[in-house]
């Protein structure tokens, strides 16, 4: 061996300087190109630089005591492999002993040579499956000599817990990571290394165009799209979330499922700068998209039967719903139970022709064939149904009309406690009947279910409703006929007794009791009156007359009749109108409103007043009514108004009354396209203000009565009937010649005679009674008192032996 020289820079491409316990390096710019690695990597020692398999070898010849000795030199010669980031060099390391170390100096002798392992190593299951393969069976050759760039996107995805899908070279090879072997399913491990026909030949026609896009260097994006993939044992369907599905998009193949993915393909250059492949990172979206649509349906389905009127228009409803949203129910059929014939009846169906088998229109609930009916309202639970089998039933006939004909359905109970029918819906075969389709079918049939109730419960309502209409008109109808009937006798009663009250030679006695006959039958036109005005409302039959009308005059002679009656009770009665306001009204019904609105003021009222004010702005003329008297509870006020309703007043003047006036008062307001508003304090007072507009446009052009000069009212007889009922309220002694707590016959003491006789309290708040009751007891001693509270008084104070009672205490 020639005489070694001491290695330079200018002769090799590395030279370490190294002995047991001393290293270091000489950096060298063309070893940092080609090895891709700093000097500053090595630092730890030359042999860190070496091939692993190699450095045992070359240990043993720095080590040796038997290397070359040369003019006094000790040197030795070694060929080894140096690795840098992405494989290994073939190199020759020629060393010299020099100054008690090894001066070794590194040439590199050819190209690049890849380290499978190194390069390529993690990556689970799909980097061991690179590794393990034979490429030089494909164009991309053997993995050693593959180009950097297709190393480091081989080495990039396989690191990437992503999806990645990579297809390279002319034929677009497969490479793919551990995250995309479900996408492929069953065809892992085949594809790997295959071309990208072979591994997506039966969507080829819709990823090819992309492919080539890509490898003409243009990305491409896909959202939610949607193929047909046979990756399960089945065809899975890819289509394109945006546009309508129909079955007959897809592939007449034995086996699909549909499945969504987002994804995008980016293209991969050479060193050249050519595109030498595509990456793809994808995502599966299945599952959101799915979800997405079938919350669609069931919120649409939500919509449109949330106020639906009968179970039958639910039905309705609900199947175009099914039938616009088809993919997840392929067909659908409803039946409802007809509990009297014990059948179900075929309501609605979707995607069946109108001749086909399964669209019984009746079937029994014992049924067993074809559908399985029985059982399902039996047991309350959902049954899978195998629809091969009835095929024998139906020979030749595809069940859902679609080139895909479903092998599945679900038959569900409509209805938990109370079973109204059965639900029956195509499995789509292109889905498995995971859970999350169970559950997506369990909310459609509960929604319906919820819908039928509805209508159900609105249906039953409803006839309710009409039947309490219906009896509210005969009703109504009764009270008008038997008010007619009142009427004449009671005119016939009235003019009469009108006639002997006049005469001046009746006995006082006799025109007391002819006195009590008239009043009450006053009082009994009044409500007859009121109760014909209400059933003439009802029917539409109440014709009004309005006339320019001074409300000014007419509202004070009206409340002119209550004047004595208020003032006799000991109550300040102020009423402040505006005269000369002249506004269309049918003047006896407003002398109504005024006499209704007077008298419950009166009724209420004990001490302090009532107030009647009159005003007008240039659109609306209101007519309020104060008093300060007992109040109405806050809970009773929105009902003030409703027929036959009476509020709680305990601490008025009487609880008389048929809870019609008030009613009667808002329904005359109306006929004058008016309101009535409200406000009440307990202890305090109510207000009643009504509201009409003026003018006469509002009113009906039929009923209006045009006159030259404006009506001024005198005082109407309707107002006696009110008059004197309000009296009877009071305890004039004029009226009550037994007034209230004074006994109609001598206070008794211990000596009297009388101690023998019954003692009777006698407690009522009309006074007519209360004097015709206490004639008819003269053979006892009786005391009179007008209501509950003072009756409680005298019960405490002189214990009676029989009380008779016809207030509240």
């Amino acid at each position: 061996m020639s005489v070694q020289k001491i290695p330079t820079l200018d002769t090799y491409d590395a030279v370490w300087s190294w002995n047991p316990s001393v290293s270091c390096s000489l950096p060298q710019p063309s070893f940092e190109a080609l090895t891709g690695l700093a000097f500053s990597d090595y630092q730890s020692g030359w042999l860190t630089a070496v091939h692993p398999s190699d450095r045992h070898a070359l240990l043993q010849h720095a080590l040796s005591p038997s290397s070359t000795i040369t003019l006094g030199r000790r040197s030795w010669r070694a060929t080894t492999r140096i690795r840098c980031k992405t494989g290994y060099f073939r190199a020759c390391l020629n060393a010299v002993w020099l100054n008690n170390a090894w001066i070794i100096g590194c040439l590199f002798l050819d190209e690049l040579v890849l380290d499978v392992n190194e390069v390529l190593s993690g990556g689970g299951l799909m980097g061991k499956l690179v590794r393990e393969k034979n490429w030089s069976c494909t164009e991309l050759g053997r993995v050693q000599h593959w180009s950097s760039s297709l190393v480091t996107a081989v080495s990039f995805l396989l690191r990437s817990a992503f999806p990645f899908i990579l297809f390279w070279g002319p034929s677009r090879r497969v490479i793919y990571n551990d995250g995309y072997i479900p996408i492929f399913g069953t065809k892992h491990p085949h594809v790997l290394g295959a071309t990208a026909f072979e591994a997506w030949g039966e969507v080829w026609d819709v990823i090819a165009p992309m492919l080539d896009q890509t490898f003409a260097g243009e990305a491409t994006w896909s959202e939610d799209q949607l193929l047909l993939l046979t990756r399960s044992g089945y065809v899975e369907v890819l289509h394109v979330f945006s546009r309508a599905f129909t079955m007959r998009d897809a592939l007449t193949t034995d086996g699909i499922s549909r499945c969504y993915f987002t994804w995008s393909y980016s293209p991969v250059r050479n060193e050249d700068g050519s595109v030498g492949g595509a990456m793809t990172p994808i995502t599966e979206t299945t599952q959101r998209v799915l979800s997405e649509r079938r919350l669609l349906l069931l919120r649409e389905l939500g919509a449109v039967t949330g106020n639906v009127q009968s179970a039958e228009e639910a039905c309705t409803l609900a199947a175009n719903v099914f039938r616009e949203q088809s993919p997840d129910l392929p067909f659908t059929l409803i039946y409802m139970l007809d509990p009297t014939r014990q059948v179900l009846v075929l309501r609605e169906s979707t995607h069946l022709a109108p001749g086909h088998p399964v669209r019984i229109p009746e079937l029994p609930i014992t049924t067993t064939t074809p559908w399985p009916l029985a059982k399902v309202l039996t047991t309350r639970t959902p049954l899978e149904l195998d629809l091969t089998t009835l095929s024998h039933s139906f020979p030749g006939r595809s069940i859902g009309g679609t080139l895909f004909p479903c092998t599945h359905a679900l038959l569900l109970p409509i209805g938990e406690l109370d079973p109204m029918g059965v639900f029956i819906a195509g499995v789509n075969p292109l889905r498995a009947l995971d859970a999350n389709y169970k559950f997506f079918m369990e909310q459609a049939r509960v929604q319906l279910a919820a819908a039928m109730s509805t209508g159900k419960a609105y249906r039953e309502e409803k006839k309710r409703a009409e039947a309490l209409a219906e009896i509210d008109r005969a009703k109504t109808a009764f009270f008008s006929n038997v008010s007619h009937e009142f009427r004449t006798p009671l005119t016939l009663i009235l003019g009469p007794l009108s006639d002997v009250l006049d005469d001046p030679t009746l006995s006082s006695s006799h025109r007391d009791a002819l006195q009590v006959m008239h009043r009450n039958a006053l009082r009994l036109l009044k409500l007859v009156n009121s109760i014909l005005d209400f059933s003439r409302i009802e029917a539409g039959r109440m014709q009004a007359l309005y006339k320019p009308t001074d409300l000014g005059i007419a509202t004070a002679n009206a409340a002119s009749m209550f004047r004595a009656a208020i003032e006799k009770a000991g109550l300040e009665f102020v009423v402040d109108v505006c005269e000369g306001e002249e506004v269309y009204v049918d003047v006896d019904m407003w002398e109504k409103i005024v006499f209704n609105l007077l008298s419950n003021a009166f009724k209420n009222t004990l001490k302090g007043g009532i107030y009647l004010h009159l005003s007008s702005t240039p659109t609306i003329l209101s007519l309020s009514v104060r008093d300060t008297g007992c109040g109405v509870p806050e809970t009773d006020l929105t009902r003030l108004f409703e027929r036959f309703y009476r509020a709680d007043t305990s601490h008025g003047r009487s609880h008389e009354g048929t809870g019609i006036g008030l009613a009667l008062t808002l329904e005359l307001a109306k006929l004058h396209g008016g309101t009535i508003d409200v406000s009440s304090t307990v202890g305090t007072g109510t207000i009643f203000t009504v509201h009409i507009p003026r003018g006469k446009t509002h009113l009906p052009l039929d009923r209006i009565q045009d006159s030259d000069e404006t009506r001024t009212t005198e005082q109407s007889t309707l107002g006696a009937s009110f008059v004197a009922e309000a009296l009877r309220w009071s305890d004039p002694t004029d009226l009550d010649p037994c007034p209230p707590t004074r006994p109609l016959t001598p206070p008794l003491s211990v000596s009297d005679t009388d101690d023998d006789r019954p003692r009777i309290l006698l407690a009522d708040d009309n006074v007519d009674m209360r004097s015709y009751v206490s004639g008819l007891l003269r053979a006892c001693v009786v005391r009179v008192v007008g209501d509950g509270m003072e009756a409680y008084h005298w019960a405490v104070r002189e214990p009676p032996d029989l009380i008779l009672r016809q207030v509240f205490f």
